[in-house]
């Protein structure tokens, strides 16, 4: 099972069963036909995953049966997939949550502390960040979509107020 089947599976548990139902084309109607519209959506993107050179996946379903999270929760499952079982897609480190949002991924919350570094005096970096929140000492993301995790802005300034204090607290004593 690929890993972005995984993903999906762990928020539709009841389509695990049905990974091997698109073999013929009956027994792929009948199957979607117990489904609701996002589900089958789901389920033709697993189907896709685990195959496919045998499967193909309309994007017009994402279209016409997706909205809000379960859209954005499908492309990303998209991107996964080109990205952690293809690897068609190399070093293209790219988000669904774009600039403007009420939230930063690692790198854009390196970049927004560095923005910052005449106040603290640190270096930050995506894997600087990682290591840090295996650690415990940056806030958990507030969000993670596809294993990639984003901060709200609020609590990407939050931790810049916290590590200004701190740098204070030192050159203070």
């Amino acid at each position: 099972m690929k890993k972005t089947t995984e993903k999906v599976i762990e928020m539709f548990p009841a389509l695990e069963k049905h990974i091997p139902d698109y073999d013929s084309v009956l027994l792929e109607q009948q199957t979607l036909n117990q489904f609701n519209d996002v589900e089958q959506v789901f389920l033709k993107l697993i189907w896709f995953f685990e195959n496919p050179n045998e499967y193909n996946f309309n994007l017009f379903d994402l279209y016409r049966s997706l909205d809000d999270d379960w859209l954005s929760f499908a492309l990303e499952c998209i991107v996964s997939f080109f990205e952690n079982d293809t690897y068609l897609l190399k070093d293209a480190h790219f988000s669904i949550i774009k600039e403007g949002n009420d939230y930063m991924n690692q790198t854009r919350f390196a970049d927004f502390l560095n923005e910052h570094k005449s106040l603290h005096g640190k270096n930050f970096s995506r894997a600087m960040l990682n290591t840090y929140l295996k650690r415990g000492a940056i806030p958990e993301p507030d969000l993670i979509i596809g294993n990639t995790k984003y901060w709200e802005k609020d609590t990407c300034q939050d931790y810049l107020e916290e590590i200004i204090y701190d740098e204070g607290e030192i050159c203070s004593n």
